[in-house]
């Protein structure tokens, strides 16, 4: 029996003599240092320890730790010698599968070439010592963007690996190991039960054609909610695909566990085991942060002649790989590495988190009678923990009925953070995609609403509604898209809006306040988001409030970001780049975030952008800085040709040279750029 399965054996034991569930903890070796603290933590705690490391880490090129499947075999042994430890250790790849390794991505292997070298690194690990292989073969470059692969493929190719590791390690002679398969990855991974289902068929069916009935996979991965930017586990899910695979002597294993914030539910739902890697790499710069933060002190007392500048190196080496770039949010595509440094970014979750109890504190002063929420209060059905205690609070200490109706981002569904009983009783969630309402008399009041119970809405949510001739003020709140009628986000026409017999009509989608609108008796306005997140979100941010009466309504626009993104473009045609910028500036930016793009034509040593973000970054709260002009030409150079283009320039030269001013030169010239652009079929 491979040591996994002893090791997985013992657990159980343990289990049915104490009552006791436990989940292996699983360390992604980041670095050395994660290998020797997690060796003190599992001597500490009496507990075994499992390595997984992706082929980005740790392979046949050494990977990013510069450390081949050999010596990370011998470092661990050191490592575990170094502190005693005699308890039970697990070495691993973790994601072993073609495409994973991003010089394959980057550098376009093809199919067989990435299989090849797959199978390469597993013949690399087994000779080395290892323990466990996870075959995750679930990325394909030759899939077109935004499709999955078939998930059959995936398992097809799952077996043709395992059969290659069984037949090396057979004919090698070494001990057996242990095999984890799937991914909870959305590419093509086992992130539905219907998937999943197929997948466990499909790898048990060609495991027996191969006639390798005898192996199977320890751990299955499956998605159990977390992923890169969420944290809260679904134990639901959990424990249905755990009771999936138990019969057939698997464990459900987790990825993505880093600061998960109910890891105590992992045992109590029988995960097999957790995996954990880019929360030990945050806490590792951090502590070397902490030390450049100790060593700037010792400098400026002179007990210490220079500086590492260690952040600032790791920094200039992290942004100069491009590595992060695959684990940008769409929201984040385009933006510089460094827009913020850790202590801006520590600040901006801070000051999201304040926005929630800032809202809280304008209602209850304001003291108004009913906030209405148009959806898009979550990016989807996983959402942190400490998120949603946070919104919970802030609602429940607001000194009015709060209404929420759920928009295609937050859709409302029996697993959606809106079925979860947390909710504060003056908090009214619409669950139905069918118009209701709810009567406050105390207020003379009825409040409608409707919500999105799937990202996609094509029938609007208003349509034959018309609210009821009682003499109430009539509210609505909605998640939908008023700008085209084939909309698939809850299209609701201003017909529709005028015949609704609403007094105000409060709508959400649009990210920016859209102004104050009138169909009929009905005001409506989409307020926008009360914070900007990124550059997709420009501008001034805030809510609206005022007072709503029979077919009137006064509400005004409440600025109530923190912060601003704004994008600014810079013609340095003419000027020095840092005049040019001075010019265009508005007289405030130090509170807010600037994309500043130049344009226009320079000289032919072009922009220093070093240089200027040097000189502006302190006016800023961040600054990115890009470069999008081009080295000038002589606009008149051309004249002489005997063509149509030489023509052309004549004209217009004679023109030029004719003007009374300056102003009018500058008019003739821009014309002549623009028309030489025209005629060669280029953009100015």
């Amino acid at each position: 029996m491979a040591k996994t399965e002893k090791l997985l054996q013992r657990i159980a034991e343990l289990e049915r003599e104490t009552g006791i569930r436990r989940t292996l903890f699983a360390a992604c070796p980041n670095s050395t240092a994660v290998i020797k603290a997690a060796f003190r933590a599992a001597k500490r705690n009496n507990a075994p320890i499992y390595f997984a490391a992706t082929l980005n880490q740790i392979d046949c090129d050494g990977g990013y730790t510069g450390m081949r499947p050999d010596e990370f075999v011998k470092l661990v042994r050191m490592e575990a010698a170094a502190v005693n430890f005699d308890g039970i250790y697990i070495v691993a790849i973790d994601h072993g599968g073609p495409w994973l390794k991003d010089k394959q991505r980057t550098e376009k292997w093809s199919t067989e070439a990435a299989m090849d070298g797959v199978k390469r690194s597993f013949e690399a690990a087994l000779l080395a010592g290892y323990d466990l292989i996870h075959v995750d073969p679930t990325v394909d470059i030759n899939v077109p963007a935004g499709q999955t692969i078939d998930i059959r493929l995936v398992a097809a190719r799952t077996v043709e690996l395992i059969r290659h590791c069984e037949t090396f390690r057979r004919a090698k002679g070494l001990p057996e190991i242990s095999y984890e398969v799937g991914t909870e990855e959305v590419h093509g991974g086992l992130a539905d039960e219907r998937t999943f289902d197929t997948f466990i068929a499909e790898l048990k069916a060609g495991l027996a054609r191969e006639g390798l009935s005898d192996i199977w996979p320890c751990f299955i991965v499956g998605k159990v909610g977390t992923d890169l930017h969420t944290t809260l586990f679904d134990t639901e899910v959990a424990r249905s695909l755990t009771a999936k695979v138990r019969p057939l002597g698997s464990y459900i294993k987790g990825h993505y566990t880093d600061g998960v914030s109910n890891p105590q539910d992992y045992p109590l739902c029988g995960m097999g085991a957790a995996n954990v890697g880019p929360e030990f790499t945050m806490s590792e710069y951090d502590g070397l942060a902490e030390l450049e933060r100790t060593e700037q002190k010792l400098l400026a007392e002179g007990r210490i002649a220079m500086r590492s500048r260690i952040t600032e190196t790791l920094e200039r080496l992290v942004e100069a790989s491009g590595r992060w770039k695959k684990w940008l949010l769409p929201a984040e595509e385009g933006s510089a590495f460094g827009a913020l440094s850790a202590e801006q970014a520590r600040q901006r979750r801070r000051e999201s988190r304040e926005l929630l109890a800032r809202l809280a504190q304008l209602v209850n002063e304001q003291k108004a009678d009913i906030v209405l929420l148009a959806g898009d209060l979550f990016d989807g059905e996983t959402v942190y923990r400490e998120t949603l205690e946070a919104l919970s609070g802030a609602l429940g200490a607001m000194r009015a009925q709060v209404f929420i109706a759920p928009g295609n981002h937050d859709p409302y569904s029996a697993k959606s953070p809106y079925a979860l009983p947390i909710w504060p009783e003056n908090v009214h969630i619409f669950k139905s995609s069918t118009v209701e309402h709810v009567e406050l008399p105390e207020l003379s009041c009825a409040v409608y609403g409707a919500a999105f119970t799937s990202p996609v809405q094509d029938e609007s949510l208003l349509a034959d509604f018309r609210a009821s001739d009682d003499g109430l003020v009539h509210l609505m709140v909605l998640h939908g898209d008023c700008s085209a009628a084939e909309s698939r986000y809850d299209p609701i026409t201003r017909e529709q809006i005028a015949e609704s017999g609403l007094d105000y009509l409060a709508l959400g989608h649009t990210h920016q306040f859209s102004g104050f609108r009138r169909e009929g008796q009905t005001t409506y306005a989409y307020s926008g988001c009360p914070e900007g997140r990124g550059f997709d979100e420009l501008g001034e941010k805030g809510i609206l409030a005022g007072t709503v009466e029979r077919s009137k309504a006064e509400l005004s626009f409440v600025p109530f970001a923190r912060r601003k993104y704004e994008i600014l473009n810079v013609d340095v045609t003419g000027k020095t780049a840092e005049d040019a910028l001075r010019a265009a500036l508005p007289e405030e930016t130090a509170r807010d975030s600037y994309r500043i793009i130049f344009t226009g034509e320079t000289d032919e040593r072009g922009l220093d952008l070093g240089s200027l973000e040097e000189r502006f970054k302190p006016d800023f709260f961040s600054l990115e800085l890009r470069d999008e002009t081009r080295i000038g030409e002589d606009v008149w150079a051309r004249a002489q040709e005997d063509s149509l283009r030489g023509l052309f320039l004549r004209e217009l030269r004679g023109k030029y040279d004719a003007a009374p001013s300056d102003e009018e030169r500058a008019k003739i010239q821009l014309a002549a750029r623009f028309g030489l652009a025209a005629l060669d079929g280029r953009d100015l």
